[in-house]
């Protein structure tokens, strides 16, 4: 296709750069911007260098009636790359639709998805991460629309290999993957905090095609000191002051959803901070429902997350960006605008209640809370914000801290 073609054949050239030349002709003869159509059908407007190369920014729309699949389709679907191009390739950040409905937002190379990206497929699939030669390649998140589950973890070469499987009902499955699916030891937690140890094999039967079934085992007592076991304590994830001390609570909204956005210049990792839903008890403020992050996402600088329940969590609304990548039709959208999506729950978690606030923050080893933003219903806004030096005490005072509280847990068993 003319996309990664160069001028081996003549079409309509004309420049819309403001130059002394805009009359249309049949080739680029100087740099600028122009508009080019193919004699295929496709367009591209956009910026070329002296060499009559696409270099810069620019947007690709391909004919898609001479696609096979859809040349008798009375309205062909939008196949359209807009972003960043360097010597005729796709590089840099940009955003491709696909015209079976997918889309991709994010970072490329070479014409290869690369670097940090989401993408959505065309059944309403979301993977949101990293990307290595058009694969799934680093930390990365995918969530499955029909089950409302999610995949998180590190990825390799297209597949998960490390990580959880996170399911509607909150049960979540950590350990190995082979192929995205579950495979050797790993547990089970469920919502009621009790613990399943055991191994997933493969079936003996079963050869080593792609879609080989495997069997849960689980292990008993005498095999493992955990076994099937309750805990009453909550999970605690270790937090960087540093890594979350700019993280903002941009948006929330009672139809389910609550928008986070890393409002500093440094990337983030969202890794052991929970978010608190306060509503309405009587004349008091009581939490309704909280949720942990205990997987390392990254969010980039001025990126958004969307933690979504309820009609959002199975509908999921256009996303900020979306929005203003419609009506921006001339500028490039830049990786860091690519919203990432976290499906909470299904439920609708604020059906008969009254909203007052939502709080970001993380529990110390005793269970306190130590909040870092907080938003009310009504959309006034508090922050902790703390300078890079104050950044380096405060770690320091945390570390400290932790410390002293471990040193208190052991005196106080001992006693």
């Amino acid at each position: 296709m003319a996309d990664n073609e160069e001028q081996e054949t003549a079409y309509a050239v004309q420049f819309i750069d403001g130059g002394e030349e805009t009359k249309e002709s049949k080739w680029i003869h100087r740099a600028g911007k122009a508009k080019v159509r193919y004699p295929n059908g496709d367009v591209f407007e956009g910026t070329y260098n002296e060499n009559g190369i696409r270099h810069g920014n620019g947007i690709y729309t391909w004919n898609t009636k001479n696609i096979d699949a859809y040349a008798d389709t009375e309205e062909p679907p939008l196949m359209q790359y807009k972003g960043s191009y360097q010597f005729g390739s796709k590089h840099g950040s940009g955003v491709f639709r696909y015209p079976n409905g997918s889309s991709y937002r994010g970072q490329f190379m070479w014409d290869k998805k690369h670097g940090v990206g989401s993408y959505t497929y065309p059944n309403g699939d979301v993977y949101s991460g990293k990307w290595k030669g058009d694969k799934r390649h680093g930390k990365g998140v995918y969530v499955v629309k029909e089950t409302s589950s999610q995949l998180v973890g590190t990825w390799s070469n297209g597949t998960l290999t490390q990580g959880r499987w996170v399911m509607e009902d909150g049960t979540v499955f950590d350990g190995a993957f082979e192929g995205s699916t579950p495979s050797g030891k790993g547990t089970f937690t469920f919502e009621n905090a009790s613990v399943v140890v055991g191994e997933y094999k493969k079936n003996e039967n079963d050869d080593d095609d792609v879609g080989a079934s495997h069997s849960w085992t689980t292990k008993s007592t005498e095999e493992t000191e955990i076994g099937l076991t309750f805990s009453g304590e909550k999970d605690t994830e270790a937090v960087s002051v540093a890594s979350v001390r700019n993280i903002t609570i941009s948006s929330i909204s009672a139809d389910g959803s609550i928008v986070l956005q890393n409002s500093g210049e440094e990337i983030a990792n969202v890794n052991g901070l929970r978010v608190d839903v306060f509503v309405k008890k009587g004349e008091d403020a009581d939490v309704l429902a909280s949720f942990q992050f205990k997987d390392d996402i990254d969010l980039l600088a001025k990126q958004s997350l969307r933690l979504l329940f309820g009609k959002h969590a199975s509908n999921p609304p256009r996303s900020d960006s979306e929005a203003t990548e419609e009506e921006d039709s001339e500028n490039v959208p830049d990786a860091s605008a690519s919203t990432l999506d976290l499906i909470w729950s299904n439920a609708d978690l604020l059906q008969n209640e009254e909203l007052l606030r939502v709080e970001v923050g993380w529990s110390t080893l005793y269970g306190d809370r130590v909040w870092l933003a907080r938003k009310t219903a009504d959309g006034k806004d508090e922050h902790k914000f703390i300078t890079a030096a104050e950044t380096d005490e405060a770690s320091k005072n945390e570390e400290n801290s932790e410390d002293a509280e471990g040193e208190a847990k052991e005196d106080a068993a001992s006693d």
